[in-house]
């Protein structure tokens, strides 16, 4: 075990959990019940904590001691909220907010939810975002789909096409993939709200106006690629 490492991992945990909290200090340490001097030796990495402060700590910021040294990224101690973010990848925040919603019984926003990640454009979306993130990040790295995501990837854009939606490949800058995914969401956008209410073709996909001024907000000069004239787009 490397026990610098382990301690600078802890140093830095400790202080984002601290400044989180909004506390100084000496704040935390009268919370805990420990010396003024203690955190500022934690958080220089002077000095680890015992097993006893360490476990205080968790439990003060409600986190698993494995999350304070490091060894995971899920915050939660909770074991339902760690085995469901281990089987989603999701986030301990994301996690926290379904579980809210689940418990508080908002169907109508968890439907919503559902609607959105089981959309056949869900992929697409999200990886024009990845695409349009990675040039934000550097111009030279390009995030690249898996063998299963690019299936699935193919299968939106058949789904568009079907459905008279015509798929130009962007160019390949930040602006442009972050447009491809503003347009494949304001497809899930439109059904879902179609597909929950039982309308047919809301309003984002024919109000040309909103369309334009959207794009208008970050490119004035660039040419908007209309459906359909504006329309919304007949299915089958």
């Amino acid at each position: 075990m490397d026990k610098s490492k382990v301690v600078n991992d802890f140093k830095k945990r400790l202080r984002d959990l601290r400044t989180e909290k909004g506390l100084s200090q000496d704040k935390l340490a009268e919370e805990l019940g420990i010396s003024k001097g203690a955190i500022s030796y934690y958080e220089t990495g002077q000095r680890a904590p015992d097993i006893v402060v360490l476990s205080a700590i968790a439990d003060y910021f409600n986190v698993t001691t494995d999350y304070l040294l490091c060894r995971t990224e899920i915050k939660s101690p909770d074991l339902n909220k760690q085995a469901a973010c281990k089987l989603t990848g999701l986030s301990d925040d994301a996690i926290e907010y379904l579980s809210y919603l689940s418990e508080n019984g908002e169907i109508e926003t968890t439907n919503v939810i559902s609607e959105i990640i089981t959309y056949p454009t869900f992929d697409c979306a999200v990886f024009y975002i990845r695409r349009a993130v990675s040039h934000c990040k550097n111009k030279n790295l390009r995030a690249e789909a898996s063998g299963d995501e690019k299936k699935r990837i193919r299968e939106s854009i058949k789904f568009l096409e079907k459905y008279g939606y015509e798929l130009c490949e962007p160019s390949d800058n930040a602006y442009s993939w972050a447009m491809k995914a503003y347009e494949a969401f304001k497809y899930i956008i439109d059904d879902v709200i179609s597909n929950i209410s039982g309308t047919k073709g809301f309003v984002l996909r024919c109000n040309e106006l909103a369309y334009t001024t959207f794009a208008d907000m970050y490119d004035s000069k660039r040419k908007v690629i209309m459906l359909d004239g504006g329309n919304n787009p007949k299915k089958e």
